[in-house]
């Protein structure tokens, strides 16, 4: 029986801005860029979590958020400013996560949900609130890609490892200097506007 395209993918993700989804911005500094890492169940049956204790880790996790290298400023990797899991933010206690780089220098984000009876029923989606999410900006606008990674995660109804791979678009752009425009606007003798359809207005 060949597999349809929802059991081969029951898993779609996208990394949400404030305003945006999956654009990374090149800033002055990465403190409090917030994003979050929404996962969605796509497929028609319950996919349940296998308990896990411990650390998040290349061995030990539910998810991998695979950056391609150099998508990533160095201060959102490393130092007090790194990126990290918003624990102020709803939902967020039950996650660790950890940031290593794989052999070919991409930049990996484990995370591990400490919550044993997490499940993701079809058509839901959880969120993992993330901190400190900044591009690297040496090399420019560019469009890149980012993997979602699976581990320790079943359908209700079977005991096999679901280890899936799925990859998005990812957009860099650049914010670098942006901030308020140094101008305002009024009108002469008073901010107000009169539209009675009759009127002049000058």
């Amino acid at each position: 029986m060949t597999a349809t395209y929802s059991q081969t993918y029951p898993l779609d993700f996208n990394l949400y801005g404030q305003n945006d989804r999956n654009i990374l911005y090149m800033l002055d500094t990465p403190a409090r860029q917030s994003y979050q890492l929404e996962i969605r169940n796509t497929y028609t049956e319950v996919l349940n979590f296998t308990a896990l204790t411990g650390s998040a880790s290349a061995t030990n996790y539910h998810f991998a958020l695979h950056f391609r290298a150099g998508t990533l400023a160095a201060a959102s990797l490393t130092g007090a400013g790194q990126l990290a899991i918003d624990y102020a933010a709803e939902g967020a206690a039950h996650w660790t996560m950890s940031i290593a780089a794989d052999v070919n220098g991409a930049d990996i984000v484990y995370f591990l949900c400490t919550d044993s009876s997490l499940t993701l029923v079809p058509d839901t989606s959880l969120d993992i609130p993330l901190l400190n999410v900044l591009a690297d900006a040496s090399q420019g606008t560019r469009s890149t890609r980012m993997a979602l990674r699976t581990d320790n995660i079943s359908f209700a109804n079977e005991d096999s490892n679901l280890q899936l791979q799925r990859e998005n678009h990812l957009a860099v752009v650049n914010h670098q200097g942006a901030g308020e425009l140094p101008v305002s606007l009024s009108f002469s003798g008073g901010n107000t506007v009169l539209n009675d359809g009759g009127t002049a207005n000058s």
